[in-house]
């Protein structure tokens, strides 16, 4: 009995043990995730799982120190730069073996690296290593022996006040170079196969900013030495680059104000240098977020990047440790990885690339490089978005819904099997699922055959509805609106004389805004309870279009603080514009009253009622080609109240049109004044709260 109860316990224990592996073999520290439509993470099942972390002794070469590049030839072996050590470490296809390249040769000479940091193998095994310290490039053969050295070019078209310090090198099919070089702005510099400078590629154009131009106007009035003292606005210096058919990627995270350009951050450029990566989200991490120590907006900077045959984009963000796949047109298919100690997480990693299907990550924090394998579910999205981007939507469509069933959120599913739908002439369940997928284009495609479908299949239908709704329209004015029209009125009758001329001023000045705002002044028709009726039902309105703007046209799914901010930001709008006002009043010689001044306010907000609920109604119907139409009601609806605000500042201040004009100009530059020392003076506040936290948490540890 004891005998049989050991037994049970061990095979216990052996599938305890069993289960522990299995579960270990799938365990990442991790979880992959991708963006829906309103920009929020969503976890998804994982794309890569950590295979084996390997460091310089694992590889038998000792230890690695400080790496900062590597590569995965053509021949599948891996090359690494130890920059700390200065040499070159050639790892074999299988890992389980490397050796080393400290002393190159040329003839009798012998040549050794100095802080290397990026390096290139091309087909023929020809390696070209950047030798930043040594001012050079060295071009080897895989025993050391140097076939080229490339020094800083004496043509006057490199800048002679710049050293040469190249950092990254890739290199074309006809042995083209193109190099990063430290403090070179101008773009890549290009070496031609004979290591003749031939000039730069890829520049990027400096944006116009109100910084940029501010400095402009104050160069002008500051002494030579202050000139150079203030910081100079450049184009951005890439950070990575490599090669793929012709098209050369990049990688960058500073753009000319000293700032960051997500939109820009990955780059493929033509032949012509011209950036063809467009996409609708900013590249990296879309959850930013503000860092006292960094000074500013954390973002992604992406330190590496590789590309796959079939055009897939592999990003390394140093920020969080994370990696970025893209398709071939640029849409974020998986988000993994992470900053840690766990074997698949990362201290600072330096460079990515490709092994076969594997992905393999140099990190010089943990002087190591680490791989990692496909799981199914990628290989599940790789093989249905292949087909996708084919044209294949109706072979993609089982693999999409494979693709949800796993994941019921997955936006490049929605997107294809929306795509498949749309083809077999389902139109309305395509829309929804690009509406998942936060696809607008593609909704507004289906949209407009769904609308032909439907008027052209129920025309009769929508014959007698049009006439019925007019004859109901007849009706209502020949025979019901005599009968409401005096209870109407018999309600209105019982209000106070001044009352009911107080509620009707507002609307009499839609059309009479010169004399309707003279005569809320002179016979002192604004009230308060009607003004802030009006702002409410502006409100109302706002929030109606946040939330009910046909998904062609609306800007982002509205959630409870949106909505909670668009209330806060138009009352505190109104409230700096009528404190303002009143401020200028006397200065200006106004006689309005504060109350005068938010009757003219609240009226001026009723055309925008109008237009912006007619936008709202109309957005139900019309497609993106037809979206002029909603630009000219708003520019209507802005007439309109440009109108009434001109007429309500004359009329209730006596003022003459001129007069008029300066008025409206300077109030509004007073608002800017307040709300630039409103945010001063929150600033200065929240730095004194924290001096004084700072104070009280010593005083705590030191004396408590």
């Amino acid at each position: 009995m004891k005998r049989s109860a050991f037994l049970w316990m061990v095979m216990l224990l052996c599938g305890v043990m069993i289960l522990s592996a299995g579960a270990d073999s799938n365990f990442a520290p991790w979880q992959s995730y991708v963006y829906n439509a309103d920009g929020d993470p969503v976890n998804v099942p994982n794309a890569y799982l950590p295979v084996e972390s390997y460091n310089g002794n694992d590889l038998g070469v000792g230890n690695l120190n400080a790496p900062e590049d590597l590569f995965v030839a053509p021949d599948g072996r891996l090359y690494l730069l130890d920059t700390g050590n200065n040499r070159l470490v050639i790892v074999e296809k299988d890992l389980s073996s490397a050796r080393t390249i400290e002393t190159f040769h040329r003839g009798e000479e012998e040549h050794f690296l100095n802080a290397p940091t990026g390096l290139f193998v091309d087909e023929s095994g020809n390696i070209y290593l950047c030798d930043g310290g040594n001012r050079r490039i060295l071009i080897c053969d895989g025993e050391g022996k140097i076939s080229r050295i490339i020094e800083k070019p004496t043509d006057p078209e490199y800048p002679e006040e710049s050293e040469f310090e190249p950092e990254k090198i890739t290199v074309d099919n006809k042995g083209s170079m193109y190099v990063i070089c430290k403090h070179i702005y101008q773009g890549a510099v290009v070496f031609n196969h004979k290591g003749e400078f031939e000039g730069y590629f890829g520049a990027t154009q400096v944006q116009s900013s109100l910084q940029l131009l501010w400095q402009r106007a104050l160069r002008r009035l500051m002494t030579a030495e202050q000139r150079q003292k203030l910081a100079q606005y450049v184009p951005t210096e890439f950070e990575n680059l490599t090669i793929r058919d012709g098209f050369i990627y990049t990688v960058s995270f500073e753009n000319s104000a000293g700032g960051t350009d997500m939109q820009n951050a990955i780059r493929c450029l033509n032949p012509s240098g011209s950036n063809i990566a467009k996409n609708d989200q900013p590249f990296g991490d879309l959850d930013t977020y503000y860092s006292k120590e960094a000074g500013g907006m954390v973002t992604s900077t992406f330190r590496d990047l590789c590309v796959s045959e079939d055009e897939y984009l592999y990003a390394l963000d140093d920020t969080s440790g994370k990696i970025f796949i893209y398709d071939s047109t640029y849409t974020l298919l998986f988000v993994f990885g992470g900053n840690g100690d766990q074997k698949g997480t990362f201290q600072n990693p330096a460079a990515i690339d490709l092994m076969g299907n594997q992905i393999v990550v140099l990190d010089r924090g943990k002087n190591s490089i680490t791989t990692f394998e496909p799981t199914d579910f990628f290989q599940t999205v790789h093989s249905a978005n292949q087909l996708f981007h084919a044209g294949m939507y109706q072979e993609a469509l089982e693999p999409w819904n494979q693709v949800l069933r796993e994941c019921a959120d997955y936006p490049a599913a929605c997107r294809g099997i929306g795509r498949a739908l749309f083809n077999s002439g389902d139109y309305a369940e395509a829309m929804n699922y690009f509406e998942k997928a936060n696809d607008k284009a593609s909704y507004s495609d289906a949209f407009k055959y769904y609308r032909l479908e439907l008027l052209g299949d129920q025309f009769i239908l929508w014959l007698c509805l049009i006439a019925g709704g007019v004859i109901l329209l007849v009706v209502a004015v020949k025979w019901l609106f005599p009968l409401v029209k005096p209870k109407l009125a018999g309600a209105v009758g019982k209000l106070p004389s001044q009352a009911r001329r107080k509620l009707q001023a507002p609307f009499n000045c839609l059309f009479h805004p010169f004399t309707g705002f003279e005569e809320m002044r002179e016979q002192d028709l604004a009230s308060w309870p009607v003004s802030l009726g009006i702002l409410a039902v502006y409100i109302l309105v706002s929030l109606i279009q946040m939330e009910g703007t046909g998904f062609i046209f609306r800007e982002g799914q509205g959630d409870v603080t949106d909505l909670g901010q668009t209330v806060m930001m138009i009352c505190g709008i109104y409230a700096l514009w009528a404190v303002s006002s009143m401020a200028l009043r006397t200065f200006l010689g106004g006689r309005a009253r504060l109350r005068d001044v938010c009757g003219a306010t609240s009226a001026m907000l009723i055309p925008l009622c109008l237009t912006t609920l007619a936008n709202t109604l109309i957005s139900q119907f019309i497609i993106a080609d037809e979206g002029s139409l909603l630009s000219g009601i708003s520019i209507v609806g802005l007439i309109w109240a440009a109108g009434m605000l001109i007429g309500g500042i004359r009329g209730i201040n006596e003022y003459e049109l001129g007069r008029t004009v300066g008025a409206i100009l300077l109030t509004a530059l007073f608002c800017c004044l307040i709300l630039f020392l409103l945010i001063l003076f929150l600033s200065s506040f929240q730095q004194v709260y924290s001096l004084f936290g700072t104070i009280f948490s010593e005083f705590k540890y030191r004396f408590l």
